[in-house]
């Protein structure tokens, strides 16, 4: 047992950090997925769709197309690029959407339990994007190409570091000056893509993160008796990702640096397995579990798209809430925490309360929540109503900046439909 909890307790204070933008993207998701705690699927019919990020995003994706796209010369396009990337310097812009959808099967008793199993699939897409003054240097100049491309190439451009001149076509120049490069199968689809941004000089660039999931699999739910449930799932787990880091010579000579994802995508599958267990006490409720258990490496793709960047661990997990009021109207004051590695216990804690008020055994009601943790207060107003749920959230930032990265507020919506 003591083994067990060194164990735990390395887990929750180690954070394998050494990816910022993985760190961070994952960390933003965290918490959204957290607001899925508050509405739980069950066993229903059930089809539910969320999108939600930064309202701006899009624009600055379709400002950095514009700028390659104009009738300029390369020195006022080179300029019209150092001007955007200067405009939105030290922000981040985050995107996410996704879907589920579940069909319960036969309910049956094991062991004393009754088991509710549903089968589901689900998706979930999001991109990250930063712009920030940083400095291209030798220890860093692969991450200015993707992870898919060949690793001689990344090797190479290390290699040919300070001989490649600023804005030149990196793969092309590659191509002409080492025989070894230009050997490489397939090598020529990569040129007029990545370009040489300045060096050992902290100019303004652009990097940006994009990972997409798919999950099928069974899931169910339990209960032992009238305080003890919980629920496990068993699936198989899809995940691929992608990103890159440019300055304003691709910006100008690129038009789809922020939305280009490569043909070979490093897809990798896993089976997987959550557990959780939920104690209940009259109205007070306490949840305790751990998602993304790694049973074992399905398939992958890394011979043509490389590795994932994002290696973290399993998801941890803690939440208990307490309820006043009666059937129709009530509040619940809550605390809970997630971890996994790459970021903080204290960036993962979080705190609120829940005012509802409800009939017909909970198919009519309107909620609203409010929740704060250490970068966000976050106002979740949402309806059900028979059949259908709707809802809307606004995390607003409650800290001006996060490592050097100004926060800005973000909007999600939520649809879902259950029978």
């Amino acid at each position: 047992m003591e083994r067990v909890l060194w164990i735990l307790v390395f887990f929750l204070y180690s954070n394998a950090w050494g990816d910022p933008m993985v760190d961070r993207f994952q960390l933003l998701e965290d918490r959204f997925t957290s607001e899925e705690l508050f509405s739980p699927l069950g066993h229903d019919f059930v089809f539910d769709l969320s999108l939600g990020g930064n309202r701006n995003i899009l624009d600055i994706t379709d400002e950095a197309k514009d700028i390659a796209d104009k009738e300029l010369s390369r020195q006022k396009k080179l300029e019209e690029a150092q001007k955007f990337l200067k405009k939105h310097n030290n922000s981040e812009q985050f995107l996410r959407s996704s879907f589920k959808f579940g069909i319960p099967l036969p309910s049956f008793n094991l062991f004393k339990l009754q088991v509710s199993p549903s089968f589901r699939l689900s998706g979930t897409g999001g991109i990250l994007i930063q712009l920030r003054g940083q400095e291209a240097t030798m220890n860093n100049i692969a991450k200015f190409l993707p992870a898919n491309v060949p690793p001689l190439l990344s090797e190479k451009v290390v290699e040919h570091f300070q001989a490649i001149p600023t804005g030149e076509d990196i793969v092309q120049w590659l191509i002409d000056n080492d025989k070894e490069v230009a050997d490489l199968p397939g090598v020529n689809s990569l040129v007029g893509r990545y370009f040489m941004p300045e060096k050992e000089a902290a100019t303004a660039q652009v990097e940006h993160y994009i990972k997409a999931e798919a999950t099928s699999g069974f899931y169910l739910d339990y209960k032992a008796n009238d305080r003890w449930n919980g629920h496990f799932n068993l699936y198989a787990l899809g995940r691929a990702d992608f990103g890159i880091r440019a300055d304003a010579q691709t910006v100008y000579q690129n038009s789809k640096i922020l939305t280009d994802i490569p043909d070979d995508r490093n897809t990798t599958v896993h089976a997987m397995a959550d557990y959780y267990l939920r104690y209940t006490n009259k109205d007070l409720r306490l949840l305790a579990g751990i998602e993304e258990i790694k049973l074992g490496e399905v398939d992958n793709n890394e011979e043509k798209g490389g590795s994932l960047r994002f290696n973290r661990g399993p998801l941890l997990r803690v939440h208990g809430d307490y309820t006043y009021g009666n059937d129709n109207i009530h509040w619940s004051p809550f605390v809970g925490i997630h971890k996994r590695g790459g970021y903080s216990l204290g960036e993962g804690a979080y705190g609120g309360i829940t005012l509802g008020a409800r009939v017909k055994n909970d198919r009519v009601g309107l909620y609203a929540r409010g929740q704060w943790d250490k970068e966000y207060f976050t106002i979740s107003p949402h309806m059900r109503l028979l059949f259908m749920q709707l809802g809307y959230l606004l995390k607003l930032p409650t800290t001006s900046e996060k490592d050097g990265i100004k926060l800005a507020a973000m909007h999600a919506v939520h649809f879902r439909l259950f029978f």
